[in-house]
C-alpha cells in the first residue's frame, strides 16, 4: 500500500516533467543573442588589437604585434591590463556612438534565425547564439579597427 506522501511526490514529479517540455521562445533566443553580441564586443576588440591593432583613446593606434616587435613579449604581457582597459573604453565610446545599436540588431537577428524549433533546449540556444555573437563581434571589431569610423584616431 502506498502512502499519501509517495503518491503526492509522484504527482509532483510527473507535473514537473510535463512542464519541462515547453516550446522554445523566439523572444528568449533574440534576447540572448542581443546580450551575447553586445557583451562580447570587448573581448573581440581586445583579440583584434592583440593580433592586428585598434585605435585607443589618448594614445592613437595600438597594436599587439608592433608592441611585441619593438619592446618584446614581456613588456606586452606587463602592459596588457592597461592595453585591454584602453580598448574597452574605445569600444564603449564607439558603442555609445551607435555601435551598440548595430551589435544588438545583428545579435537579435542572429538569435531569431538560429532559435530552435520545437522543444526548448537551453544549451542549443546558448551554443547557436554564441556562434553568431562571436562572428558578429569579430566583424564589428575588424571594421572598427580598419575604418576608424569617427576619425578621431589616425594611424601614425
Amino acid at each position: 500500500m502506498q502512502s499519501a506522501t509517495t503518491v503526492r511526490t509522484g504527482e509532483l514529479l510527473m507535473a514537473a516533467e510535463k512542464s519541462s517540455h515547453r516550446k522554445s521562445s523566439v523572444l528568449f533566443s533574440v534576447v540572448v543573442g542581443v546580450l551575447m553580441s553586445v557583451l562580447g564586443a570587448v573581448p573581440a576588440a581586445i583579440l583584434v588589437a592583440s593580433v592586428y591593432g585598434f585605435p585607443m583613446i589618448m594614445v592613437g593606434w595600438v597594436s599587439g604585434p608592433e608592441l611585441i616587435a619593438t619592446r618584446g613579449i614581456g613588456d606586452f604581457v606587463y602592459r596588457f591590463p592597461r592595453f585591454a582597459y584602453g580598448i574597452s573604453l574605445m569600444v564603449f565610446v564607439y558603442g555609445i556612438l551607435g555601435g551598440y545599436i548595430i551589435l544588438a540588431t545583428a545579435g537579435g537577428i542572429g538569435g531569431w534565425l538560429t532559435h530552435p524549433k520545437g522543444e526548448f533546449n537551453f544549451r542549443q540556444v546558448l551554443r547557436s547564439n554564441l556562434a553568431v555573437a562571436v562572428v558578429v563581434d569579430l566583424l564589428y571589431a575588424i571594421v572598427v579597427a580598419t575604418l576608424d569610423p569617427i576619425g578621431l584616431f589616425w594611424r601614425q
